[in-house]
């Protein structure tokens, strides 16, 4: 995991995946995190992926709406590979913005260890809000838990390991 608490002035780039499934369990944490921990940059072309938020939303949760300039869009368009538009535009963000990414999509993680972009999964920030006393651990498991229902990609296994991160 990396330790953004010691640095609290580096921000997380959301990917859309992640942002689903804060959208589908509990957009609470979303502004916990960006209270408690740090910035949240929400790439404009993330939000156009996601149906689930719109740009009111994004401002009460506390995330920071940002368009991409030219340079990182033509950057995005560039790439080749296996990354979609979107996930392009939050590897080239992160870098430029030397931000964390969150994403539990395999072809971004693989994409920012190869730039050398840090890189967190989803829950992780759950466990820096453990950490903070913001939320509980049993209430960071219950909603791990709760976006296992709404997505299939989160499996028994992966719970299991957040609960022993948890240390329940």
């Amino acid at each position: 995991m990396v330790d953004v608490i010691d640095n609290p002035d580096r921000p997380f780039v959301l990917d859309a995946n992640v942002l689903i499934d804060y959208c589908h369990t509990d957009r609470a944490v979303l502004s916990l995190v960006s209270e408690h921990i740090t910035k949240i940059i929400l790439p404009s072309p993330v939000l156009d992926k996601v149906n689930e938020l719109d740009v009111d939303e994004v401002s009460s949760l506390g995330l920071i709406l940002t368009s991409p300039t030219e340079k990182q869009i033509d950057e995005a368009l560039l790439m080749r590979g296996p990354l979609s538009f979107d996930d392009s535009i939050c590897l080239v963000m992160s870098i430029d913005l030397e931000a964390i990414c969150i994403t539990n999509d395999k072809a971004l993680r693989r994409e920012c260890e190869t730039k050398g972009v840090s890189v967190m999964w989803g829950l992780e920030p759950m466990l820096l809000l453990v950490q903070q006393g913001q939320l509980t651990e049993r209430e960071a498991f219950a909603i791990s838990a709760s976006m296992q229902k709404t997505n299939s990609y989160i499996t028994k296994q992966i719970l299991q390991r957040f609960r022993r991160k948890l240390g329940l």
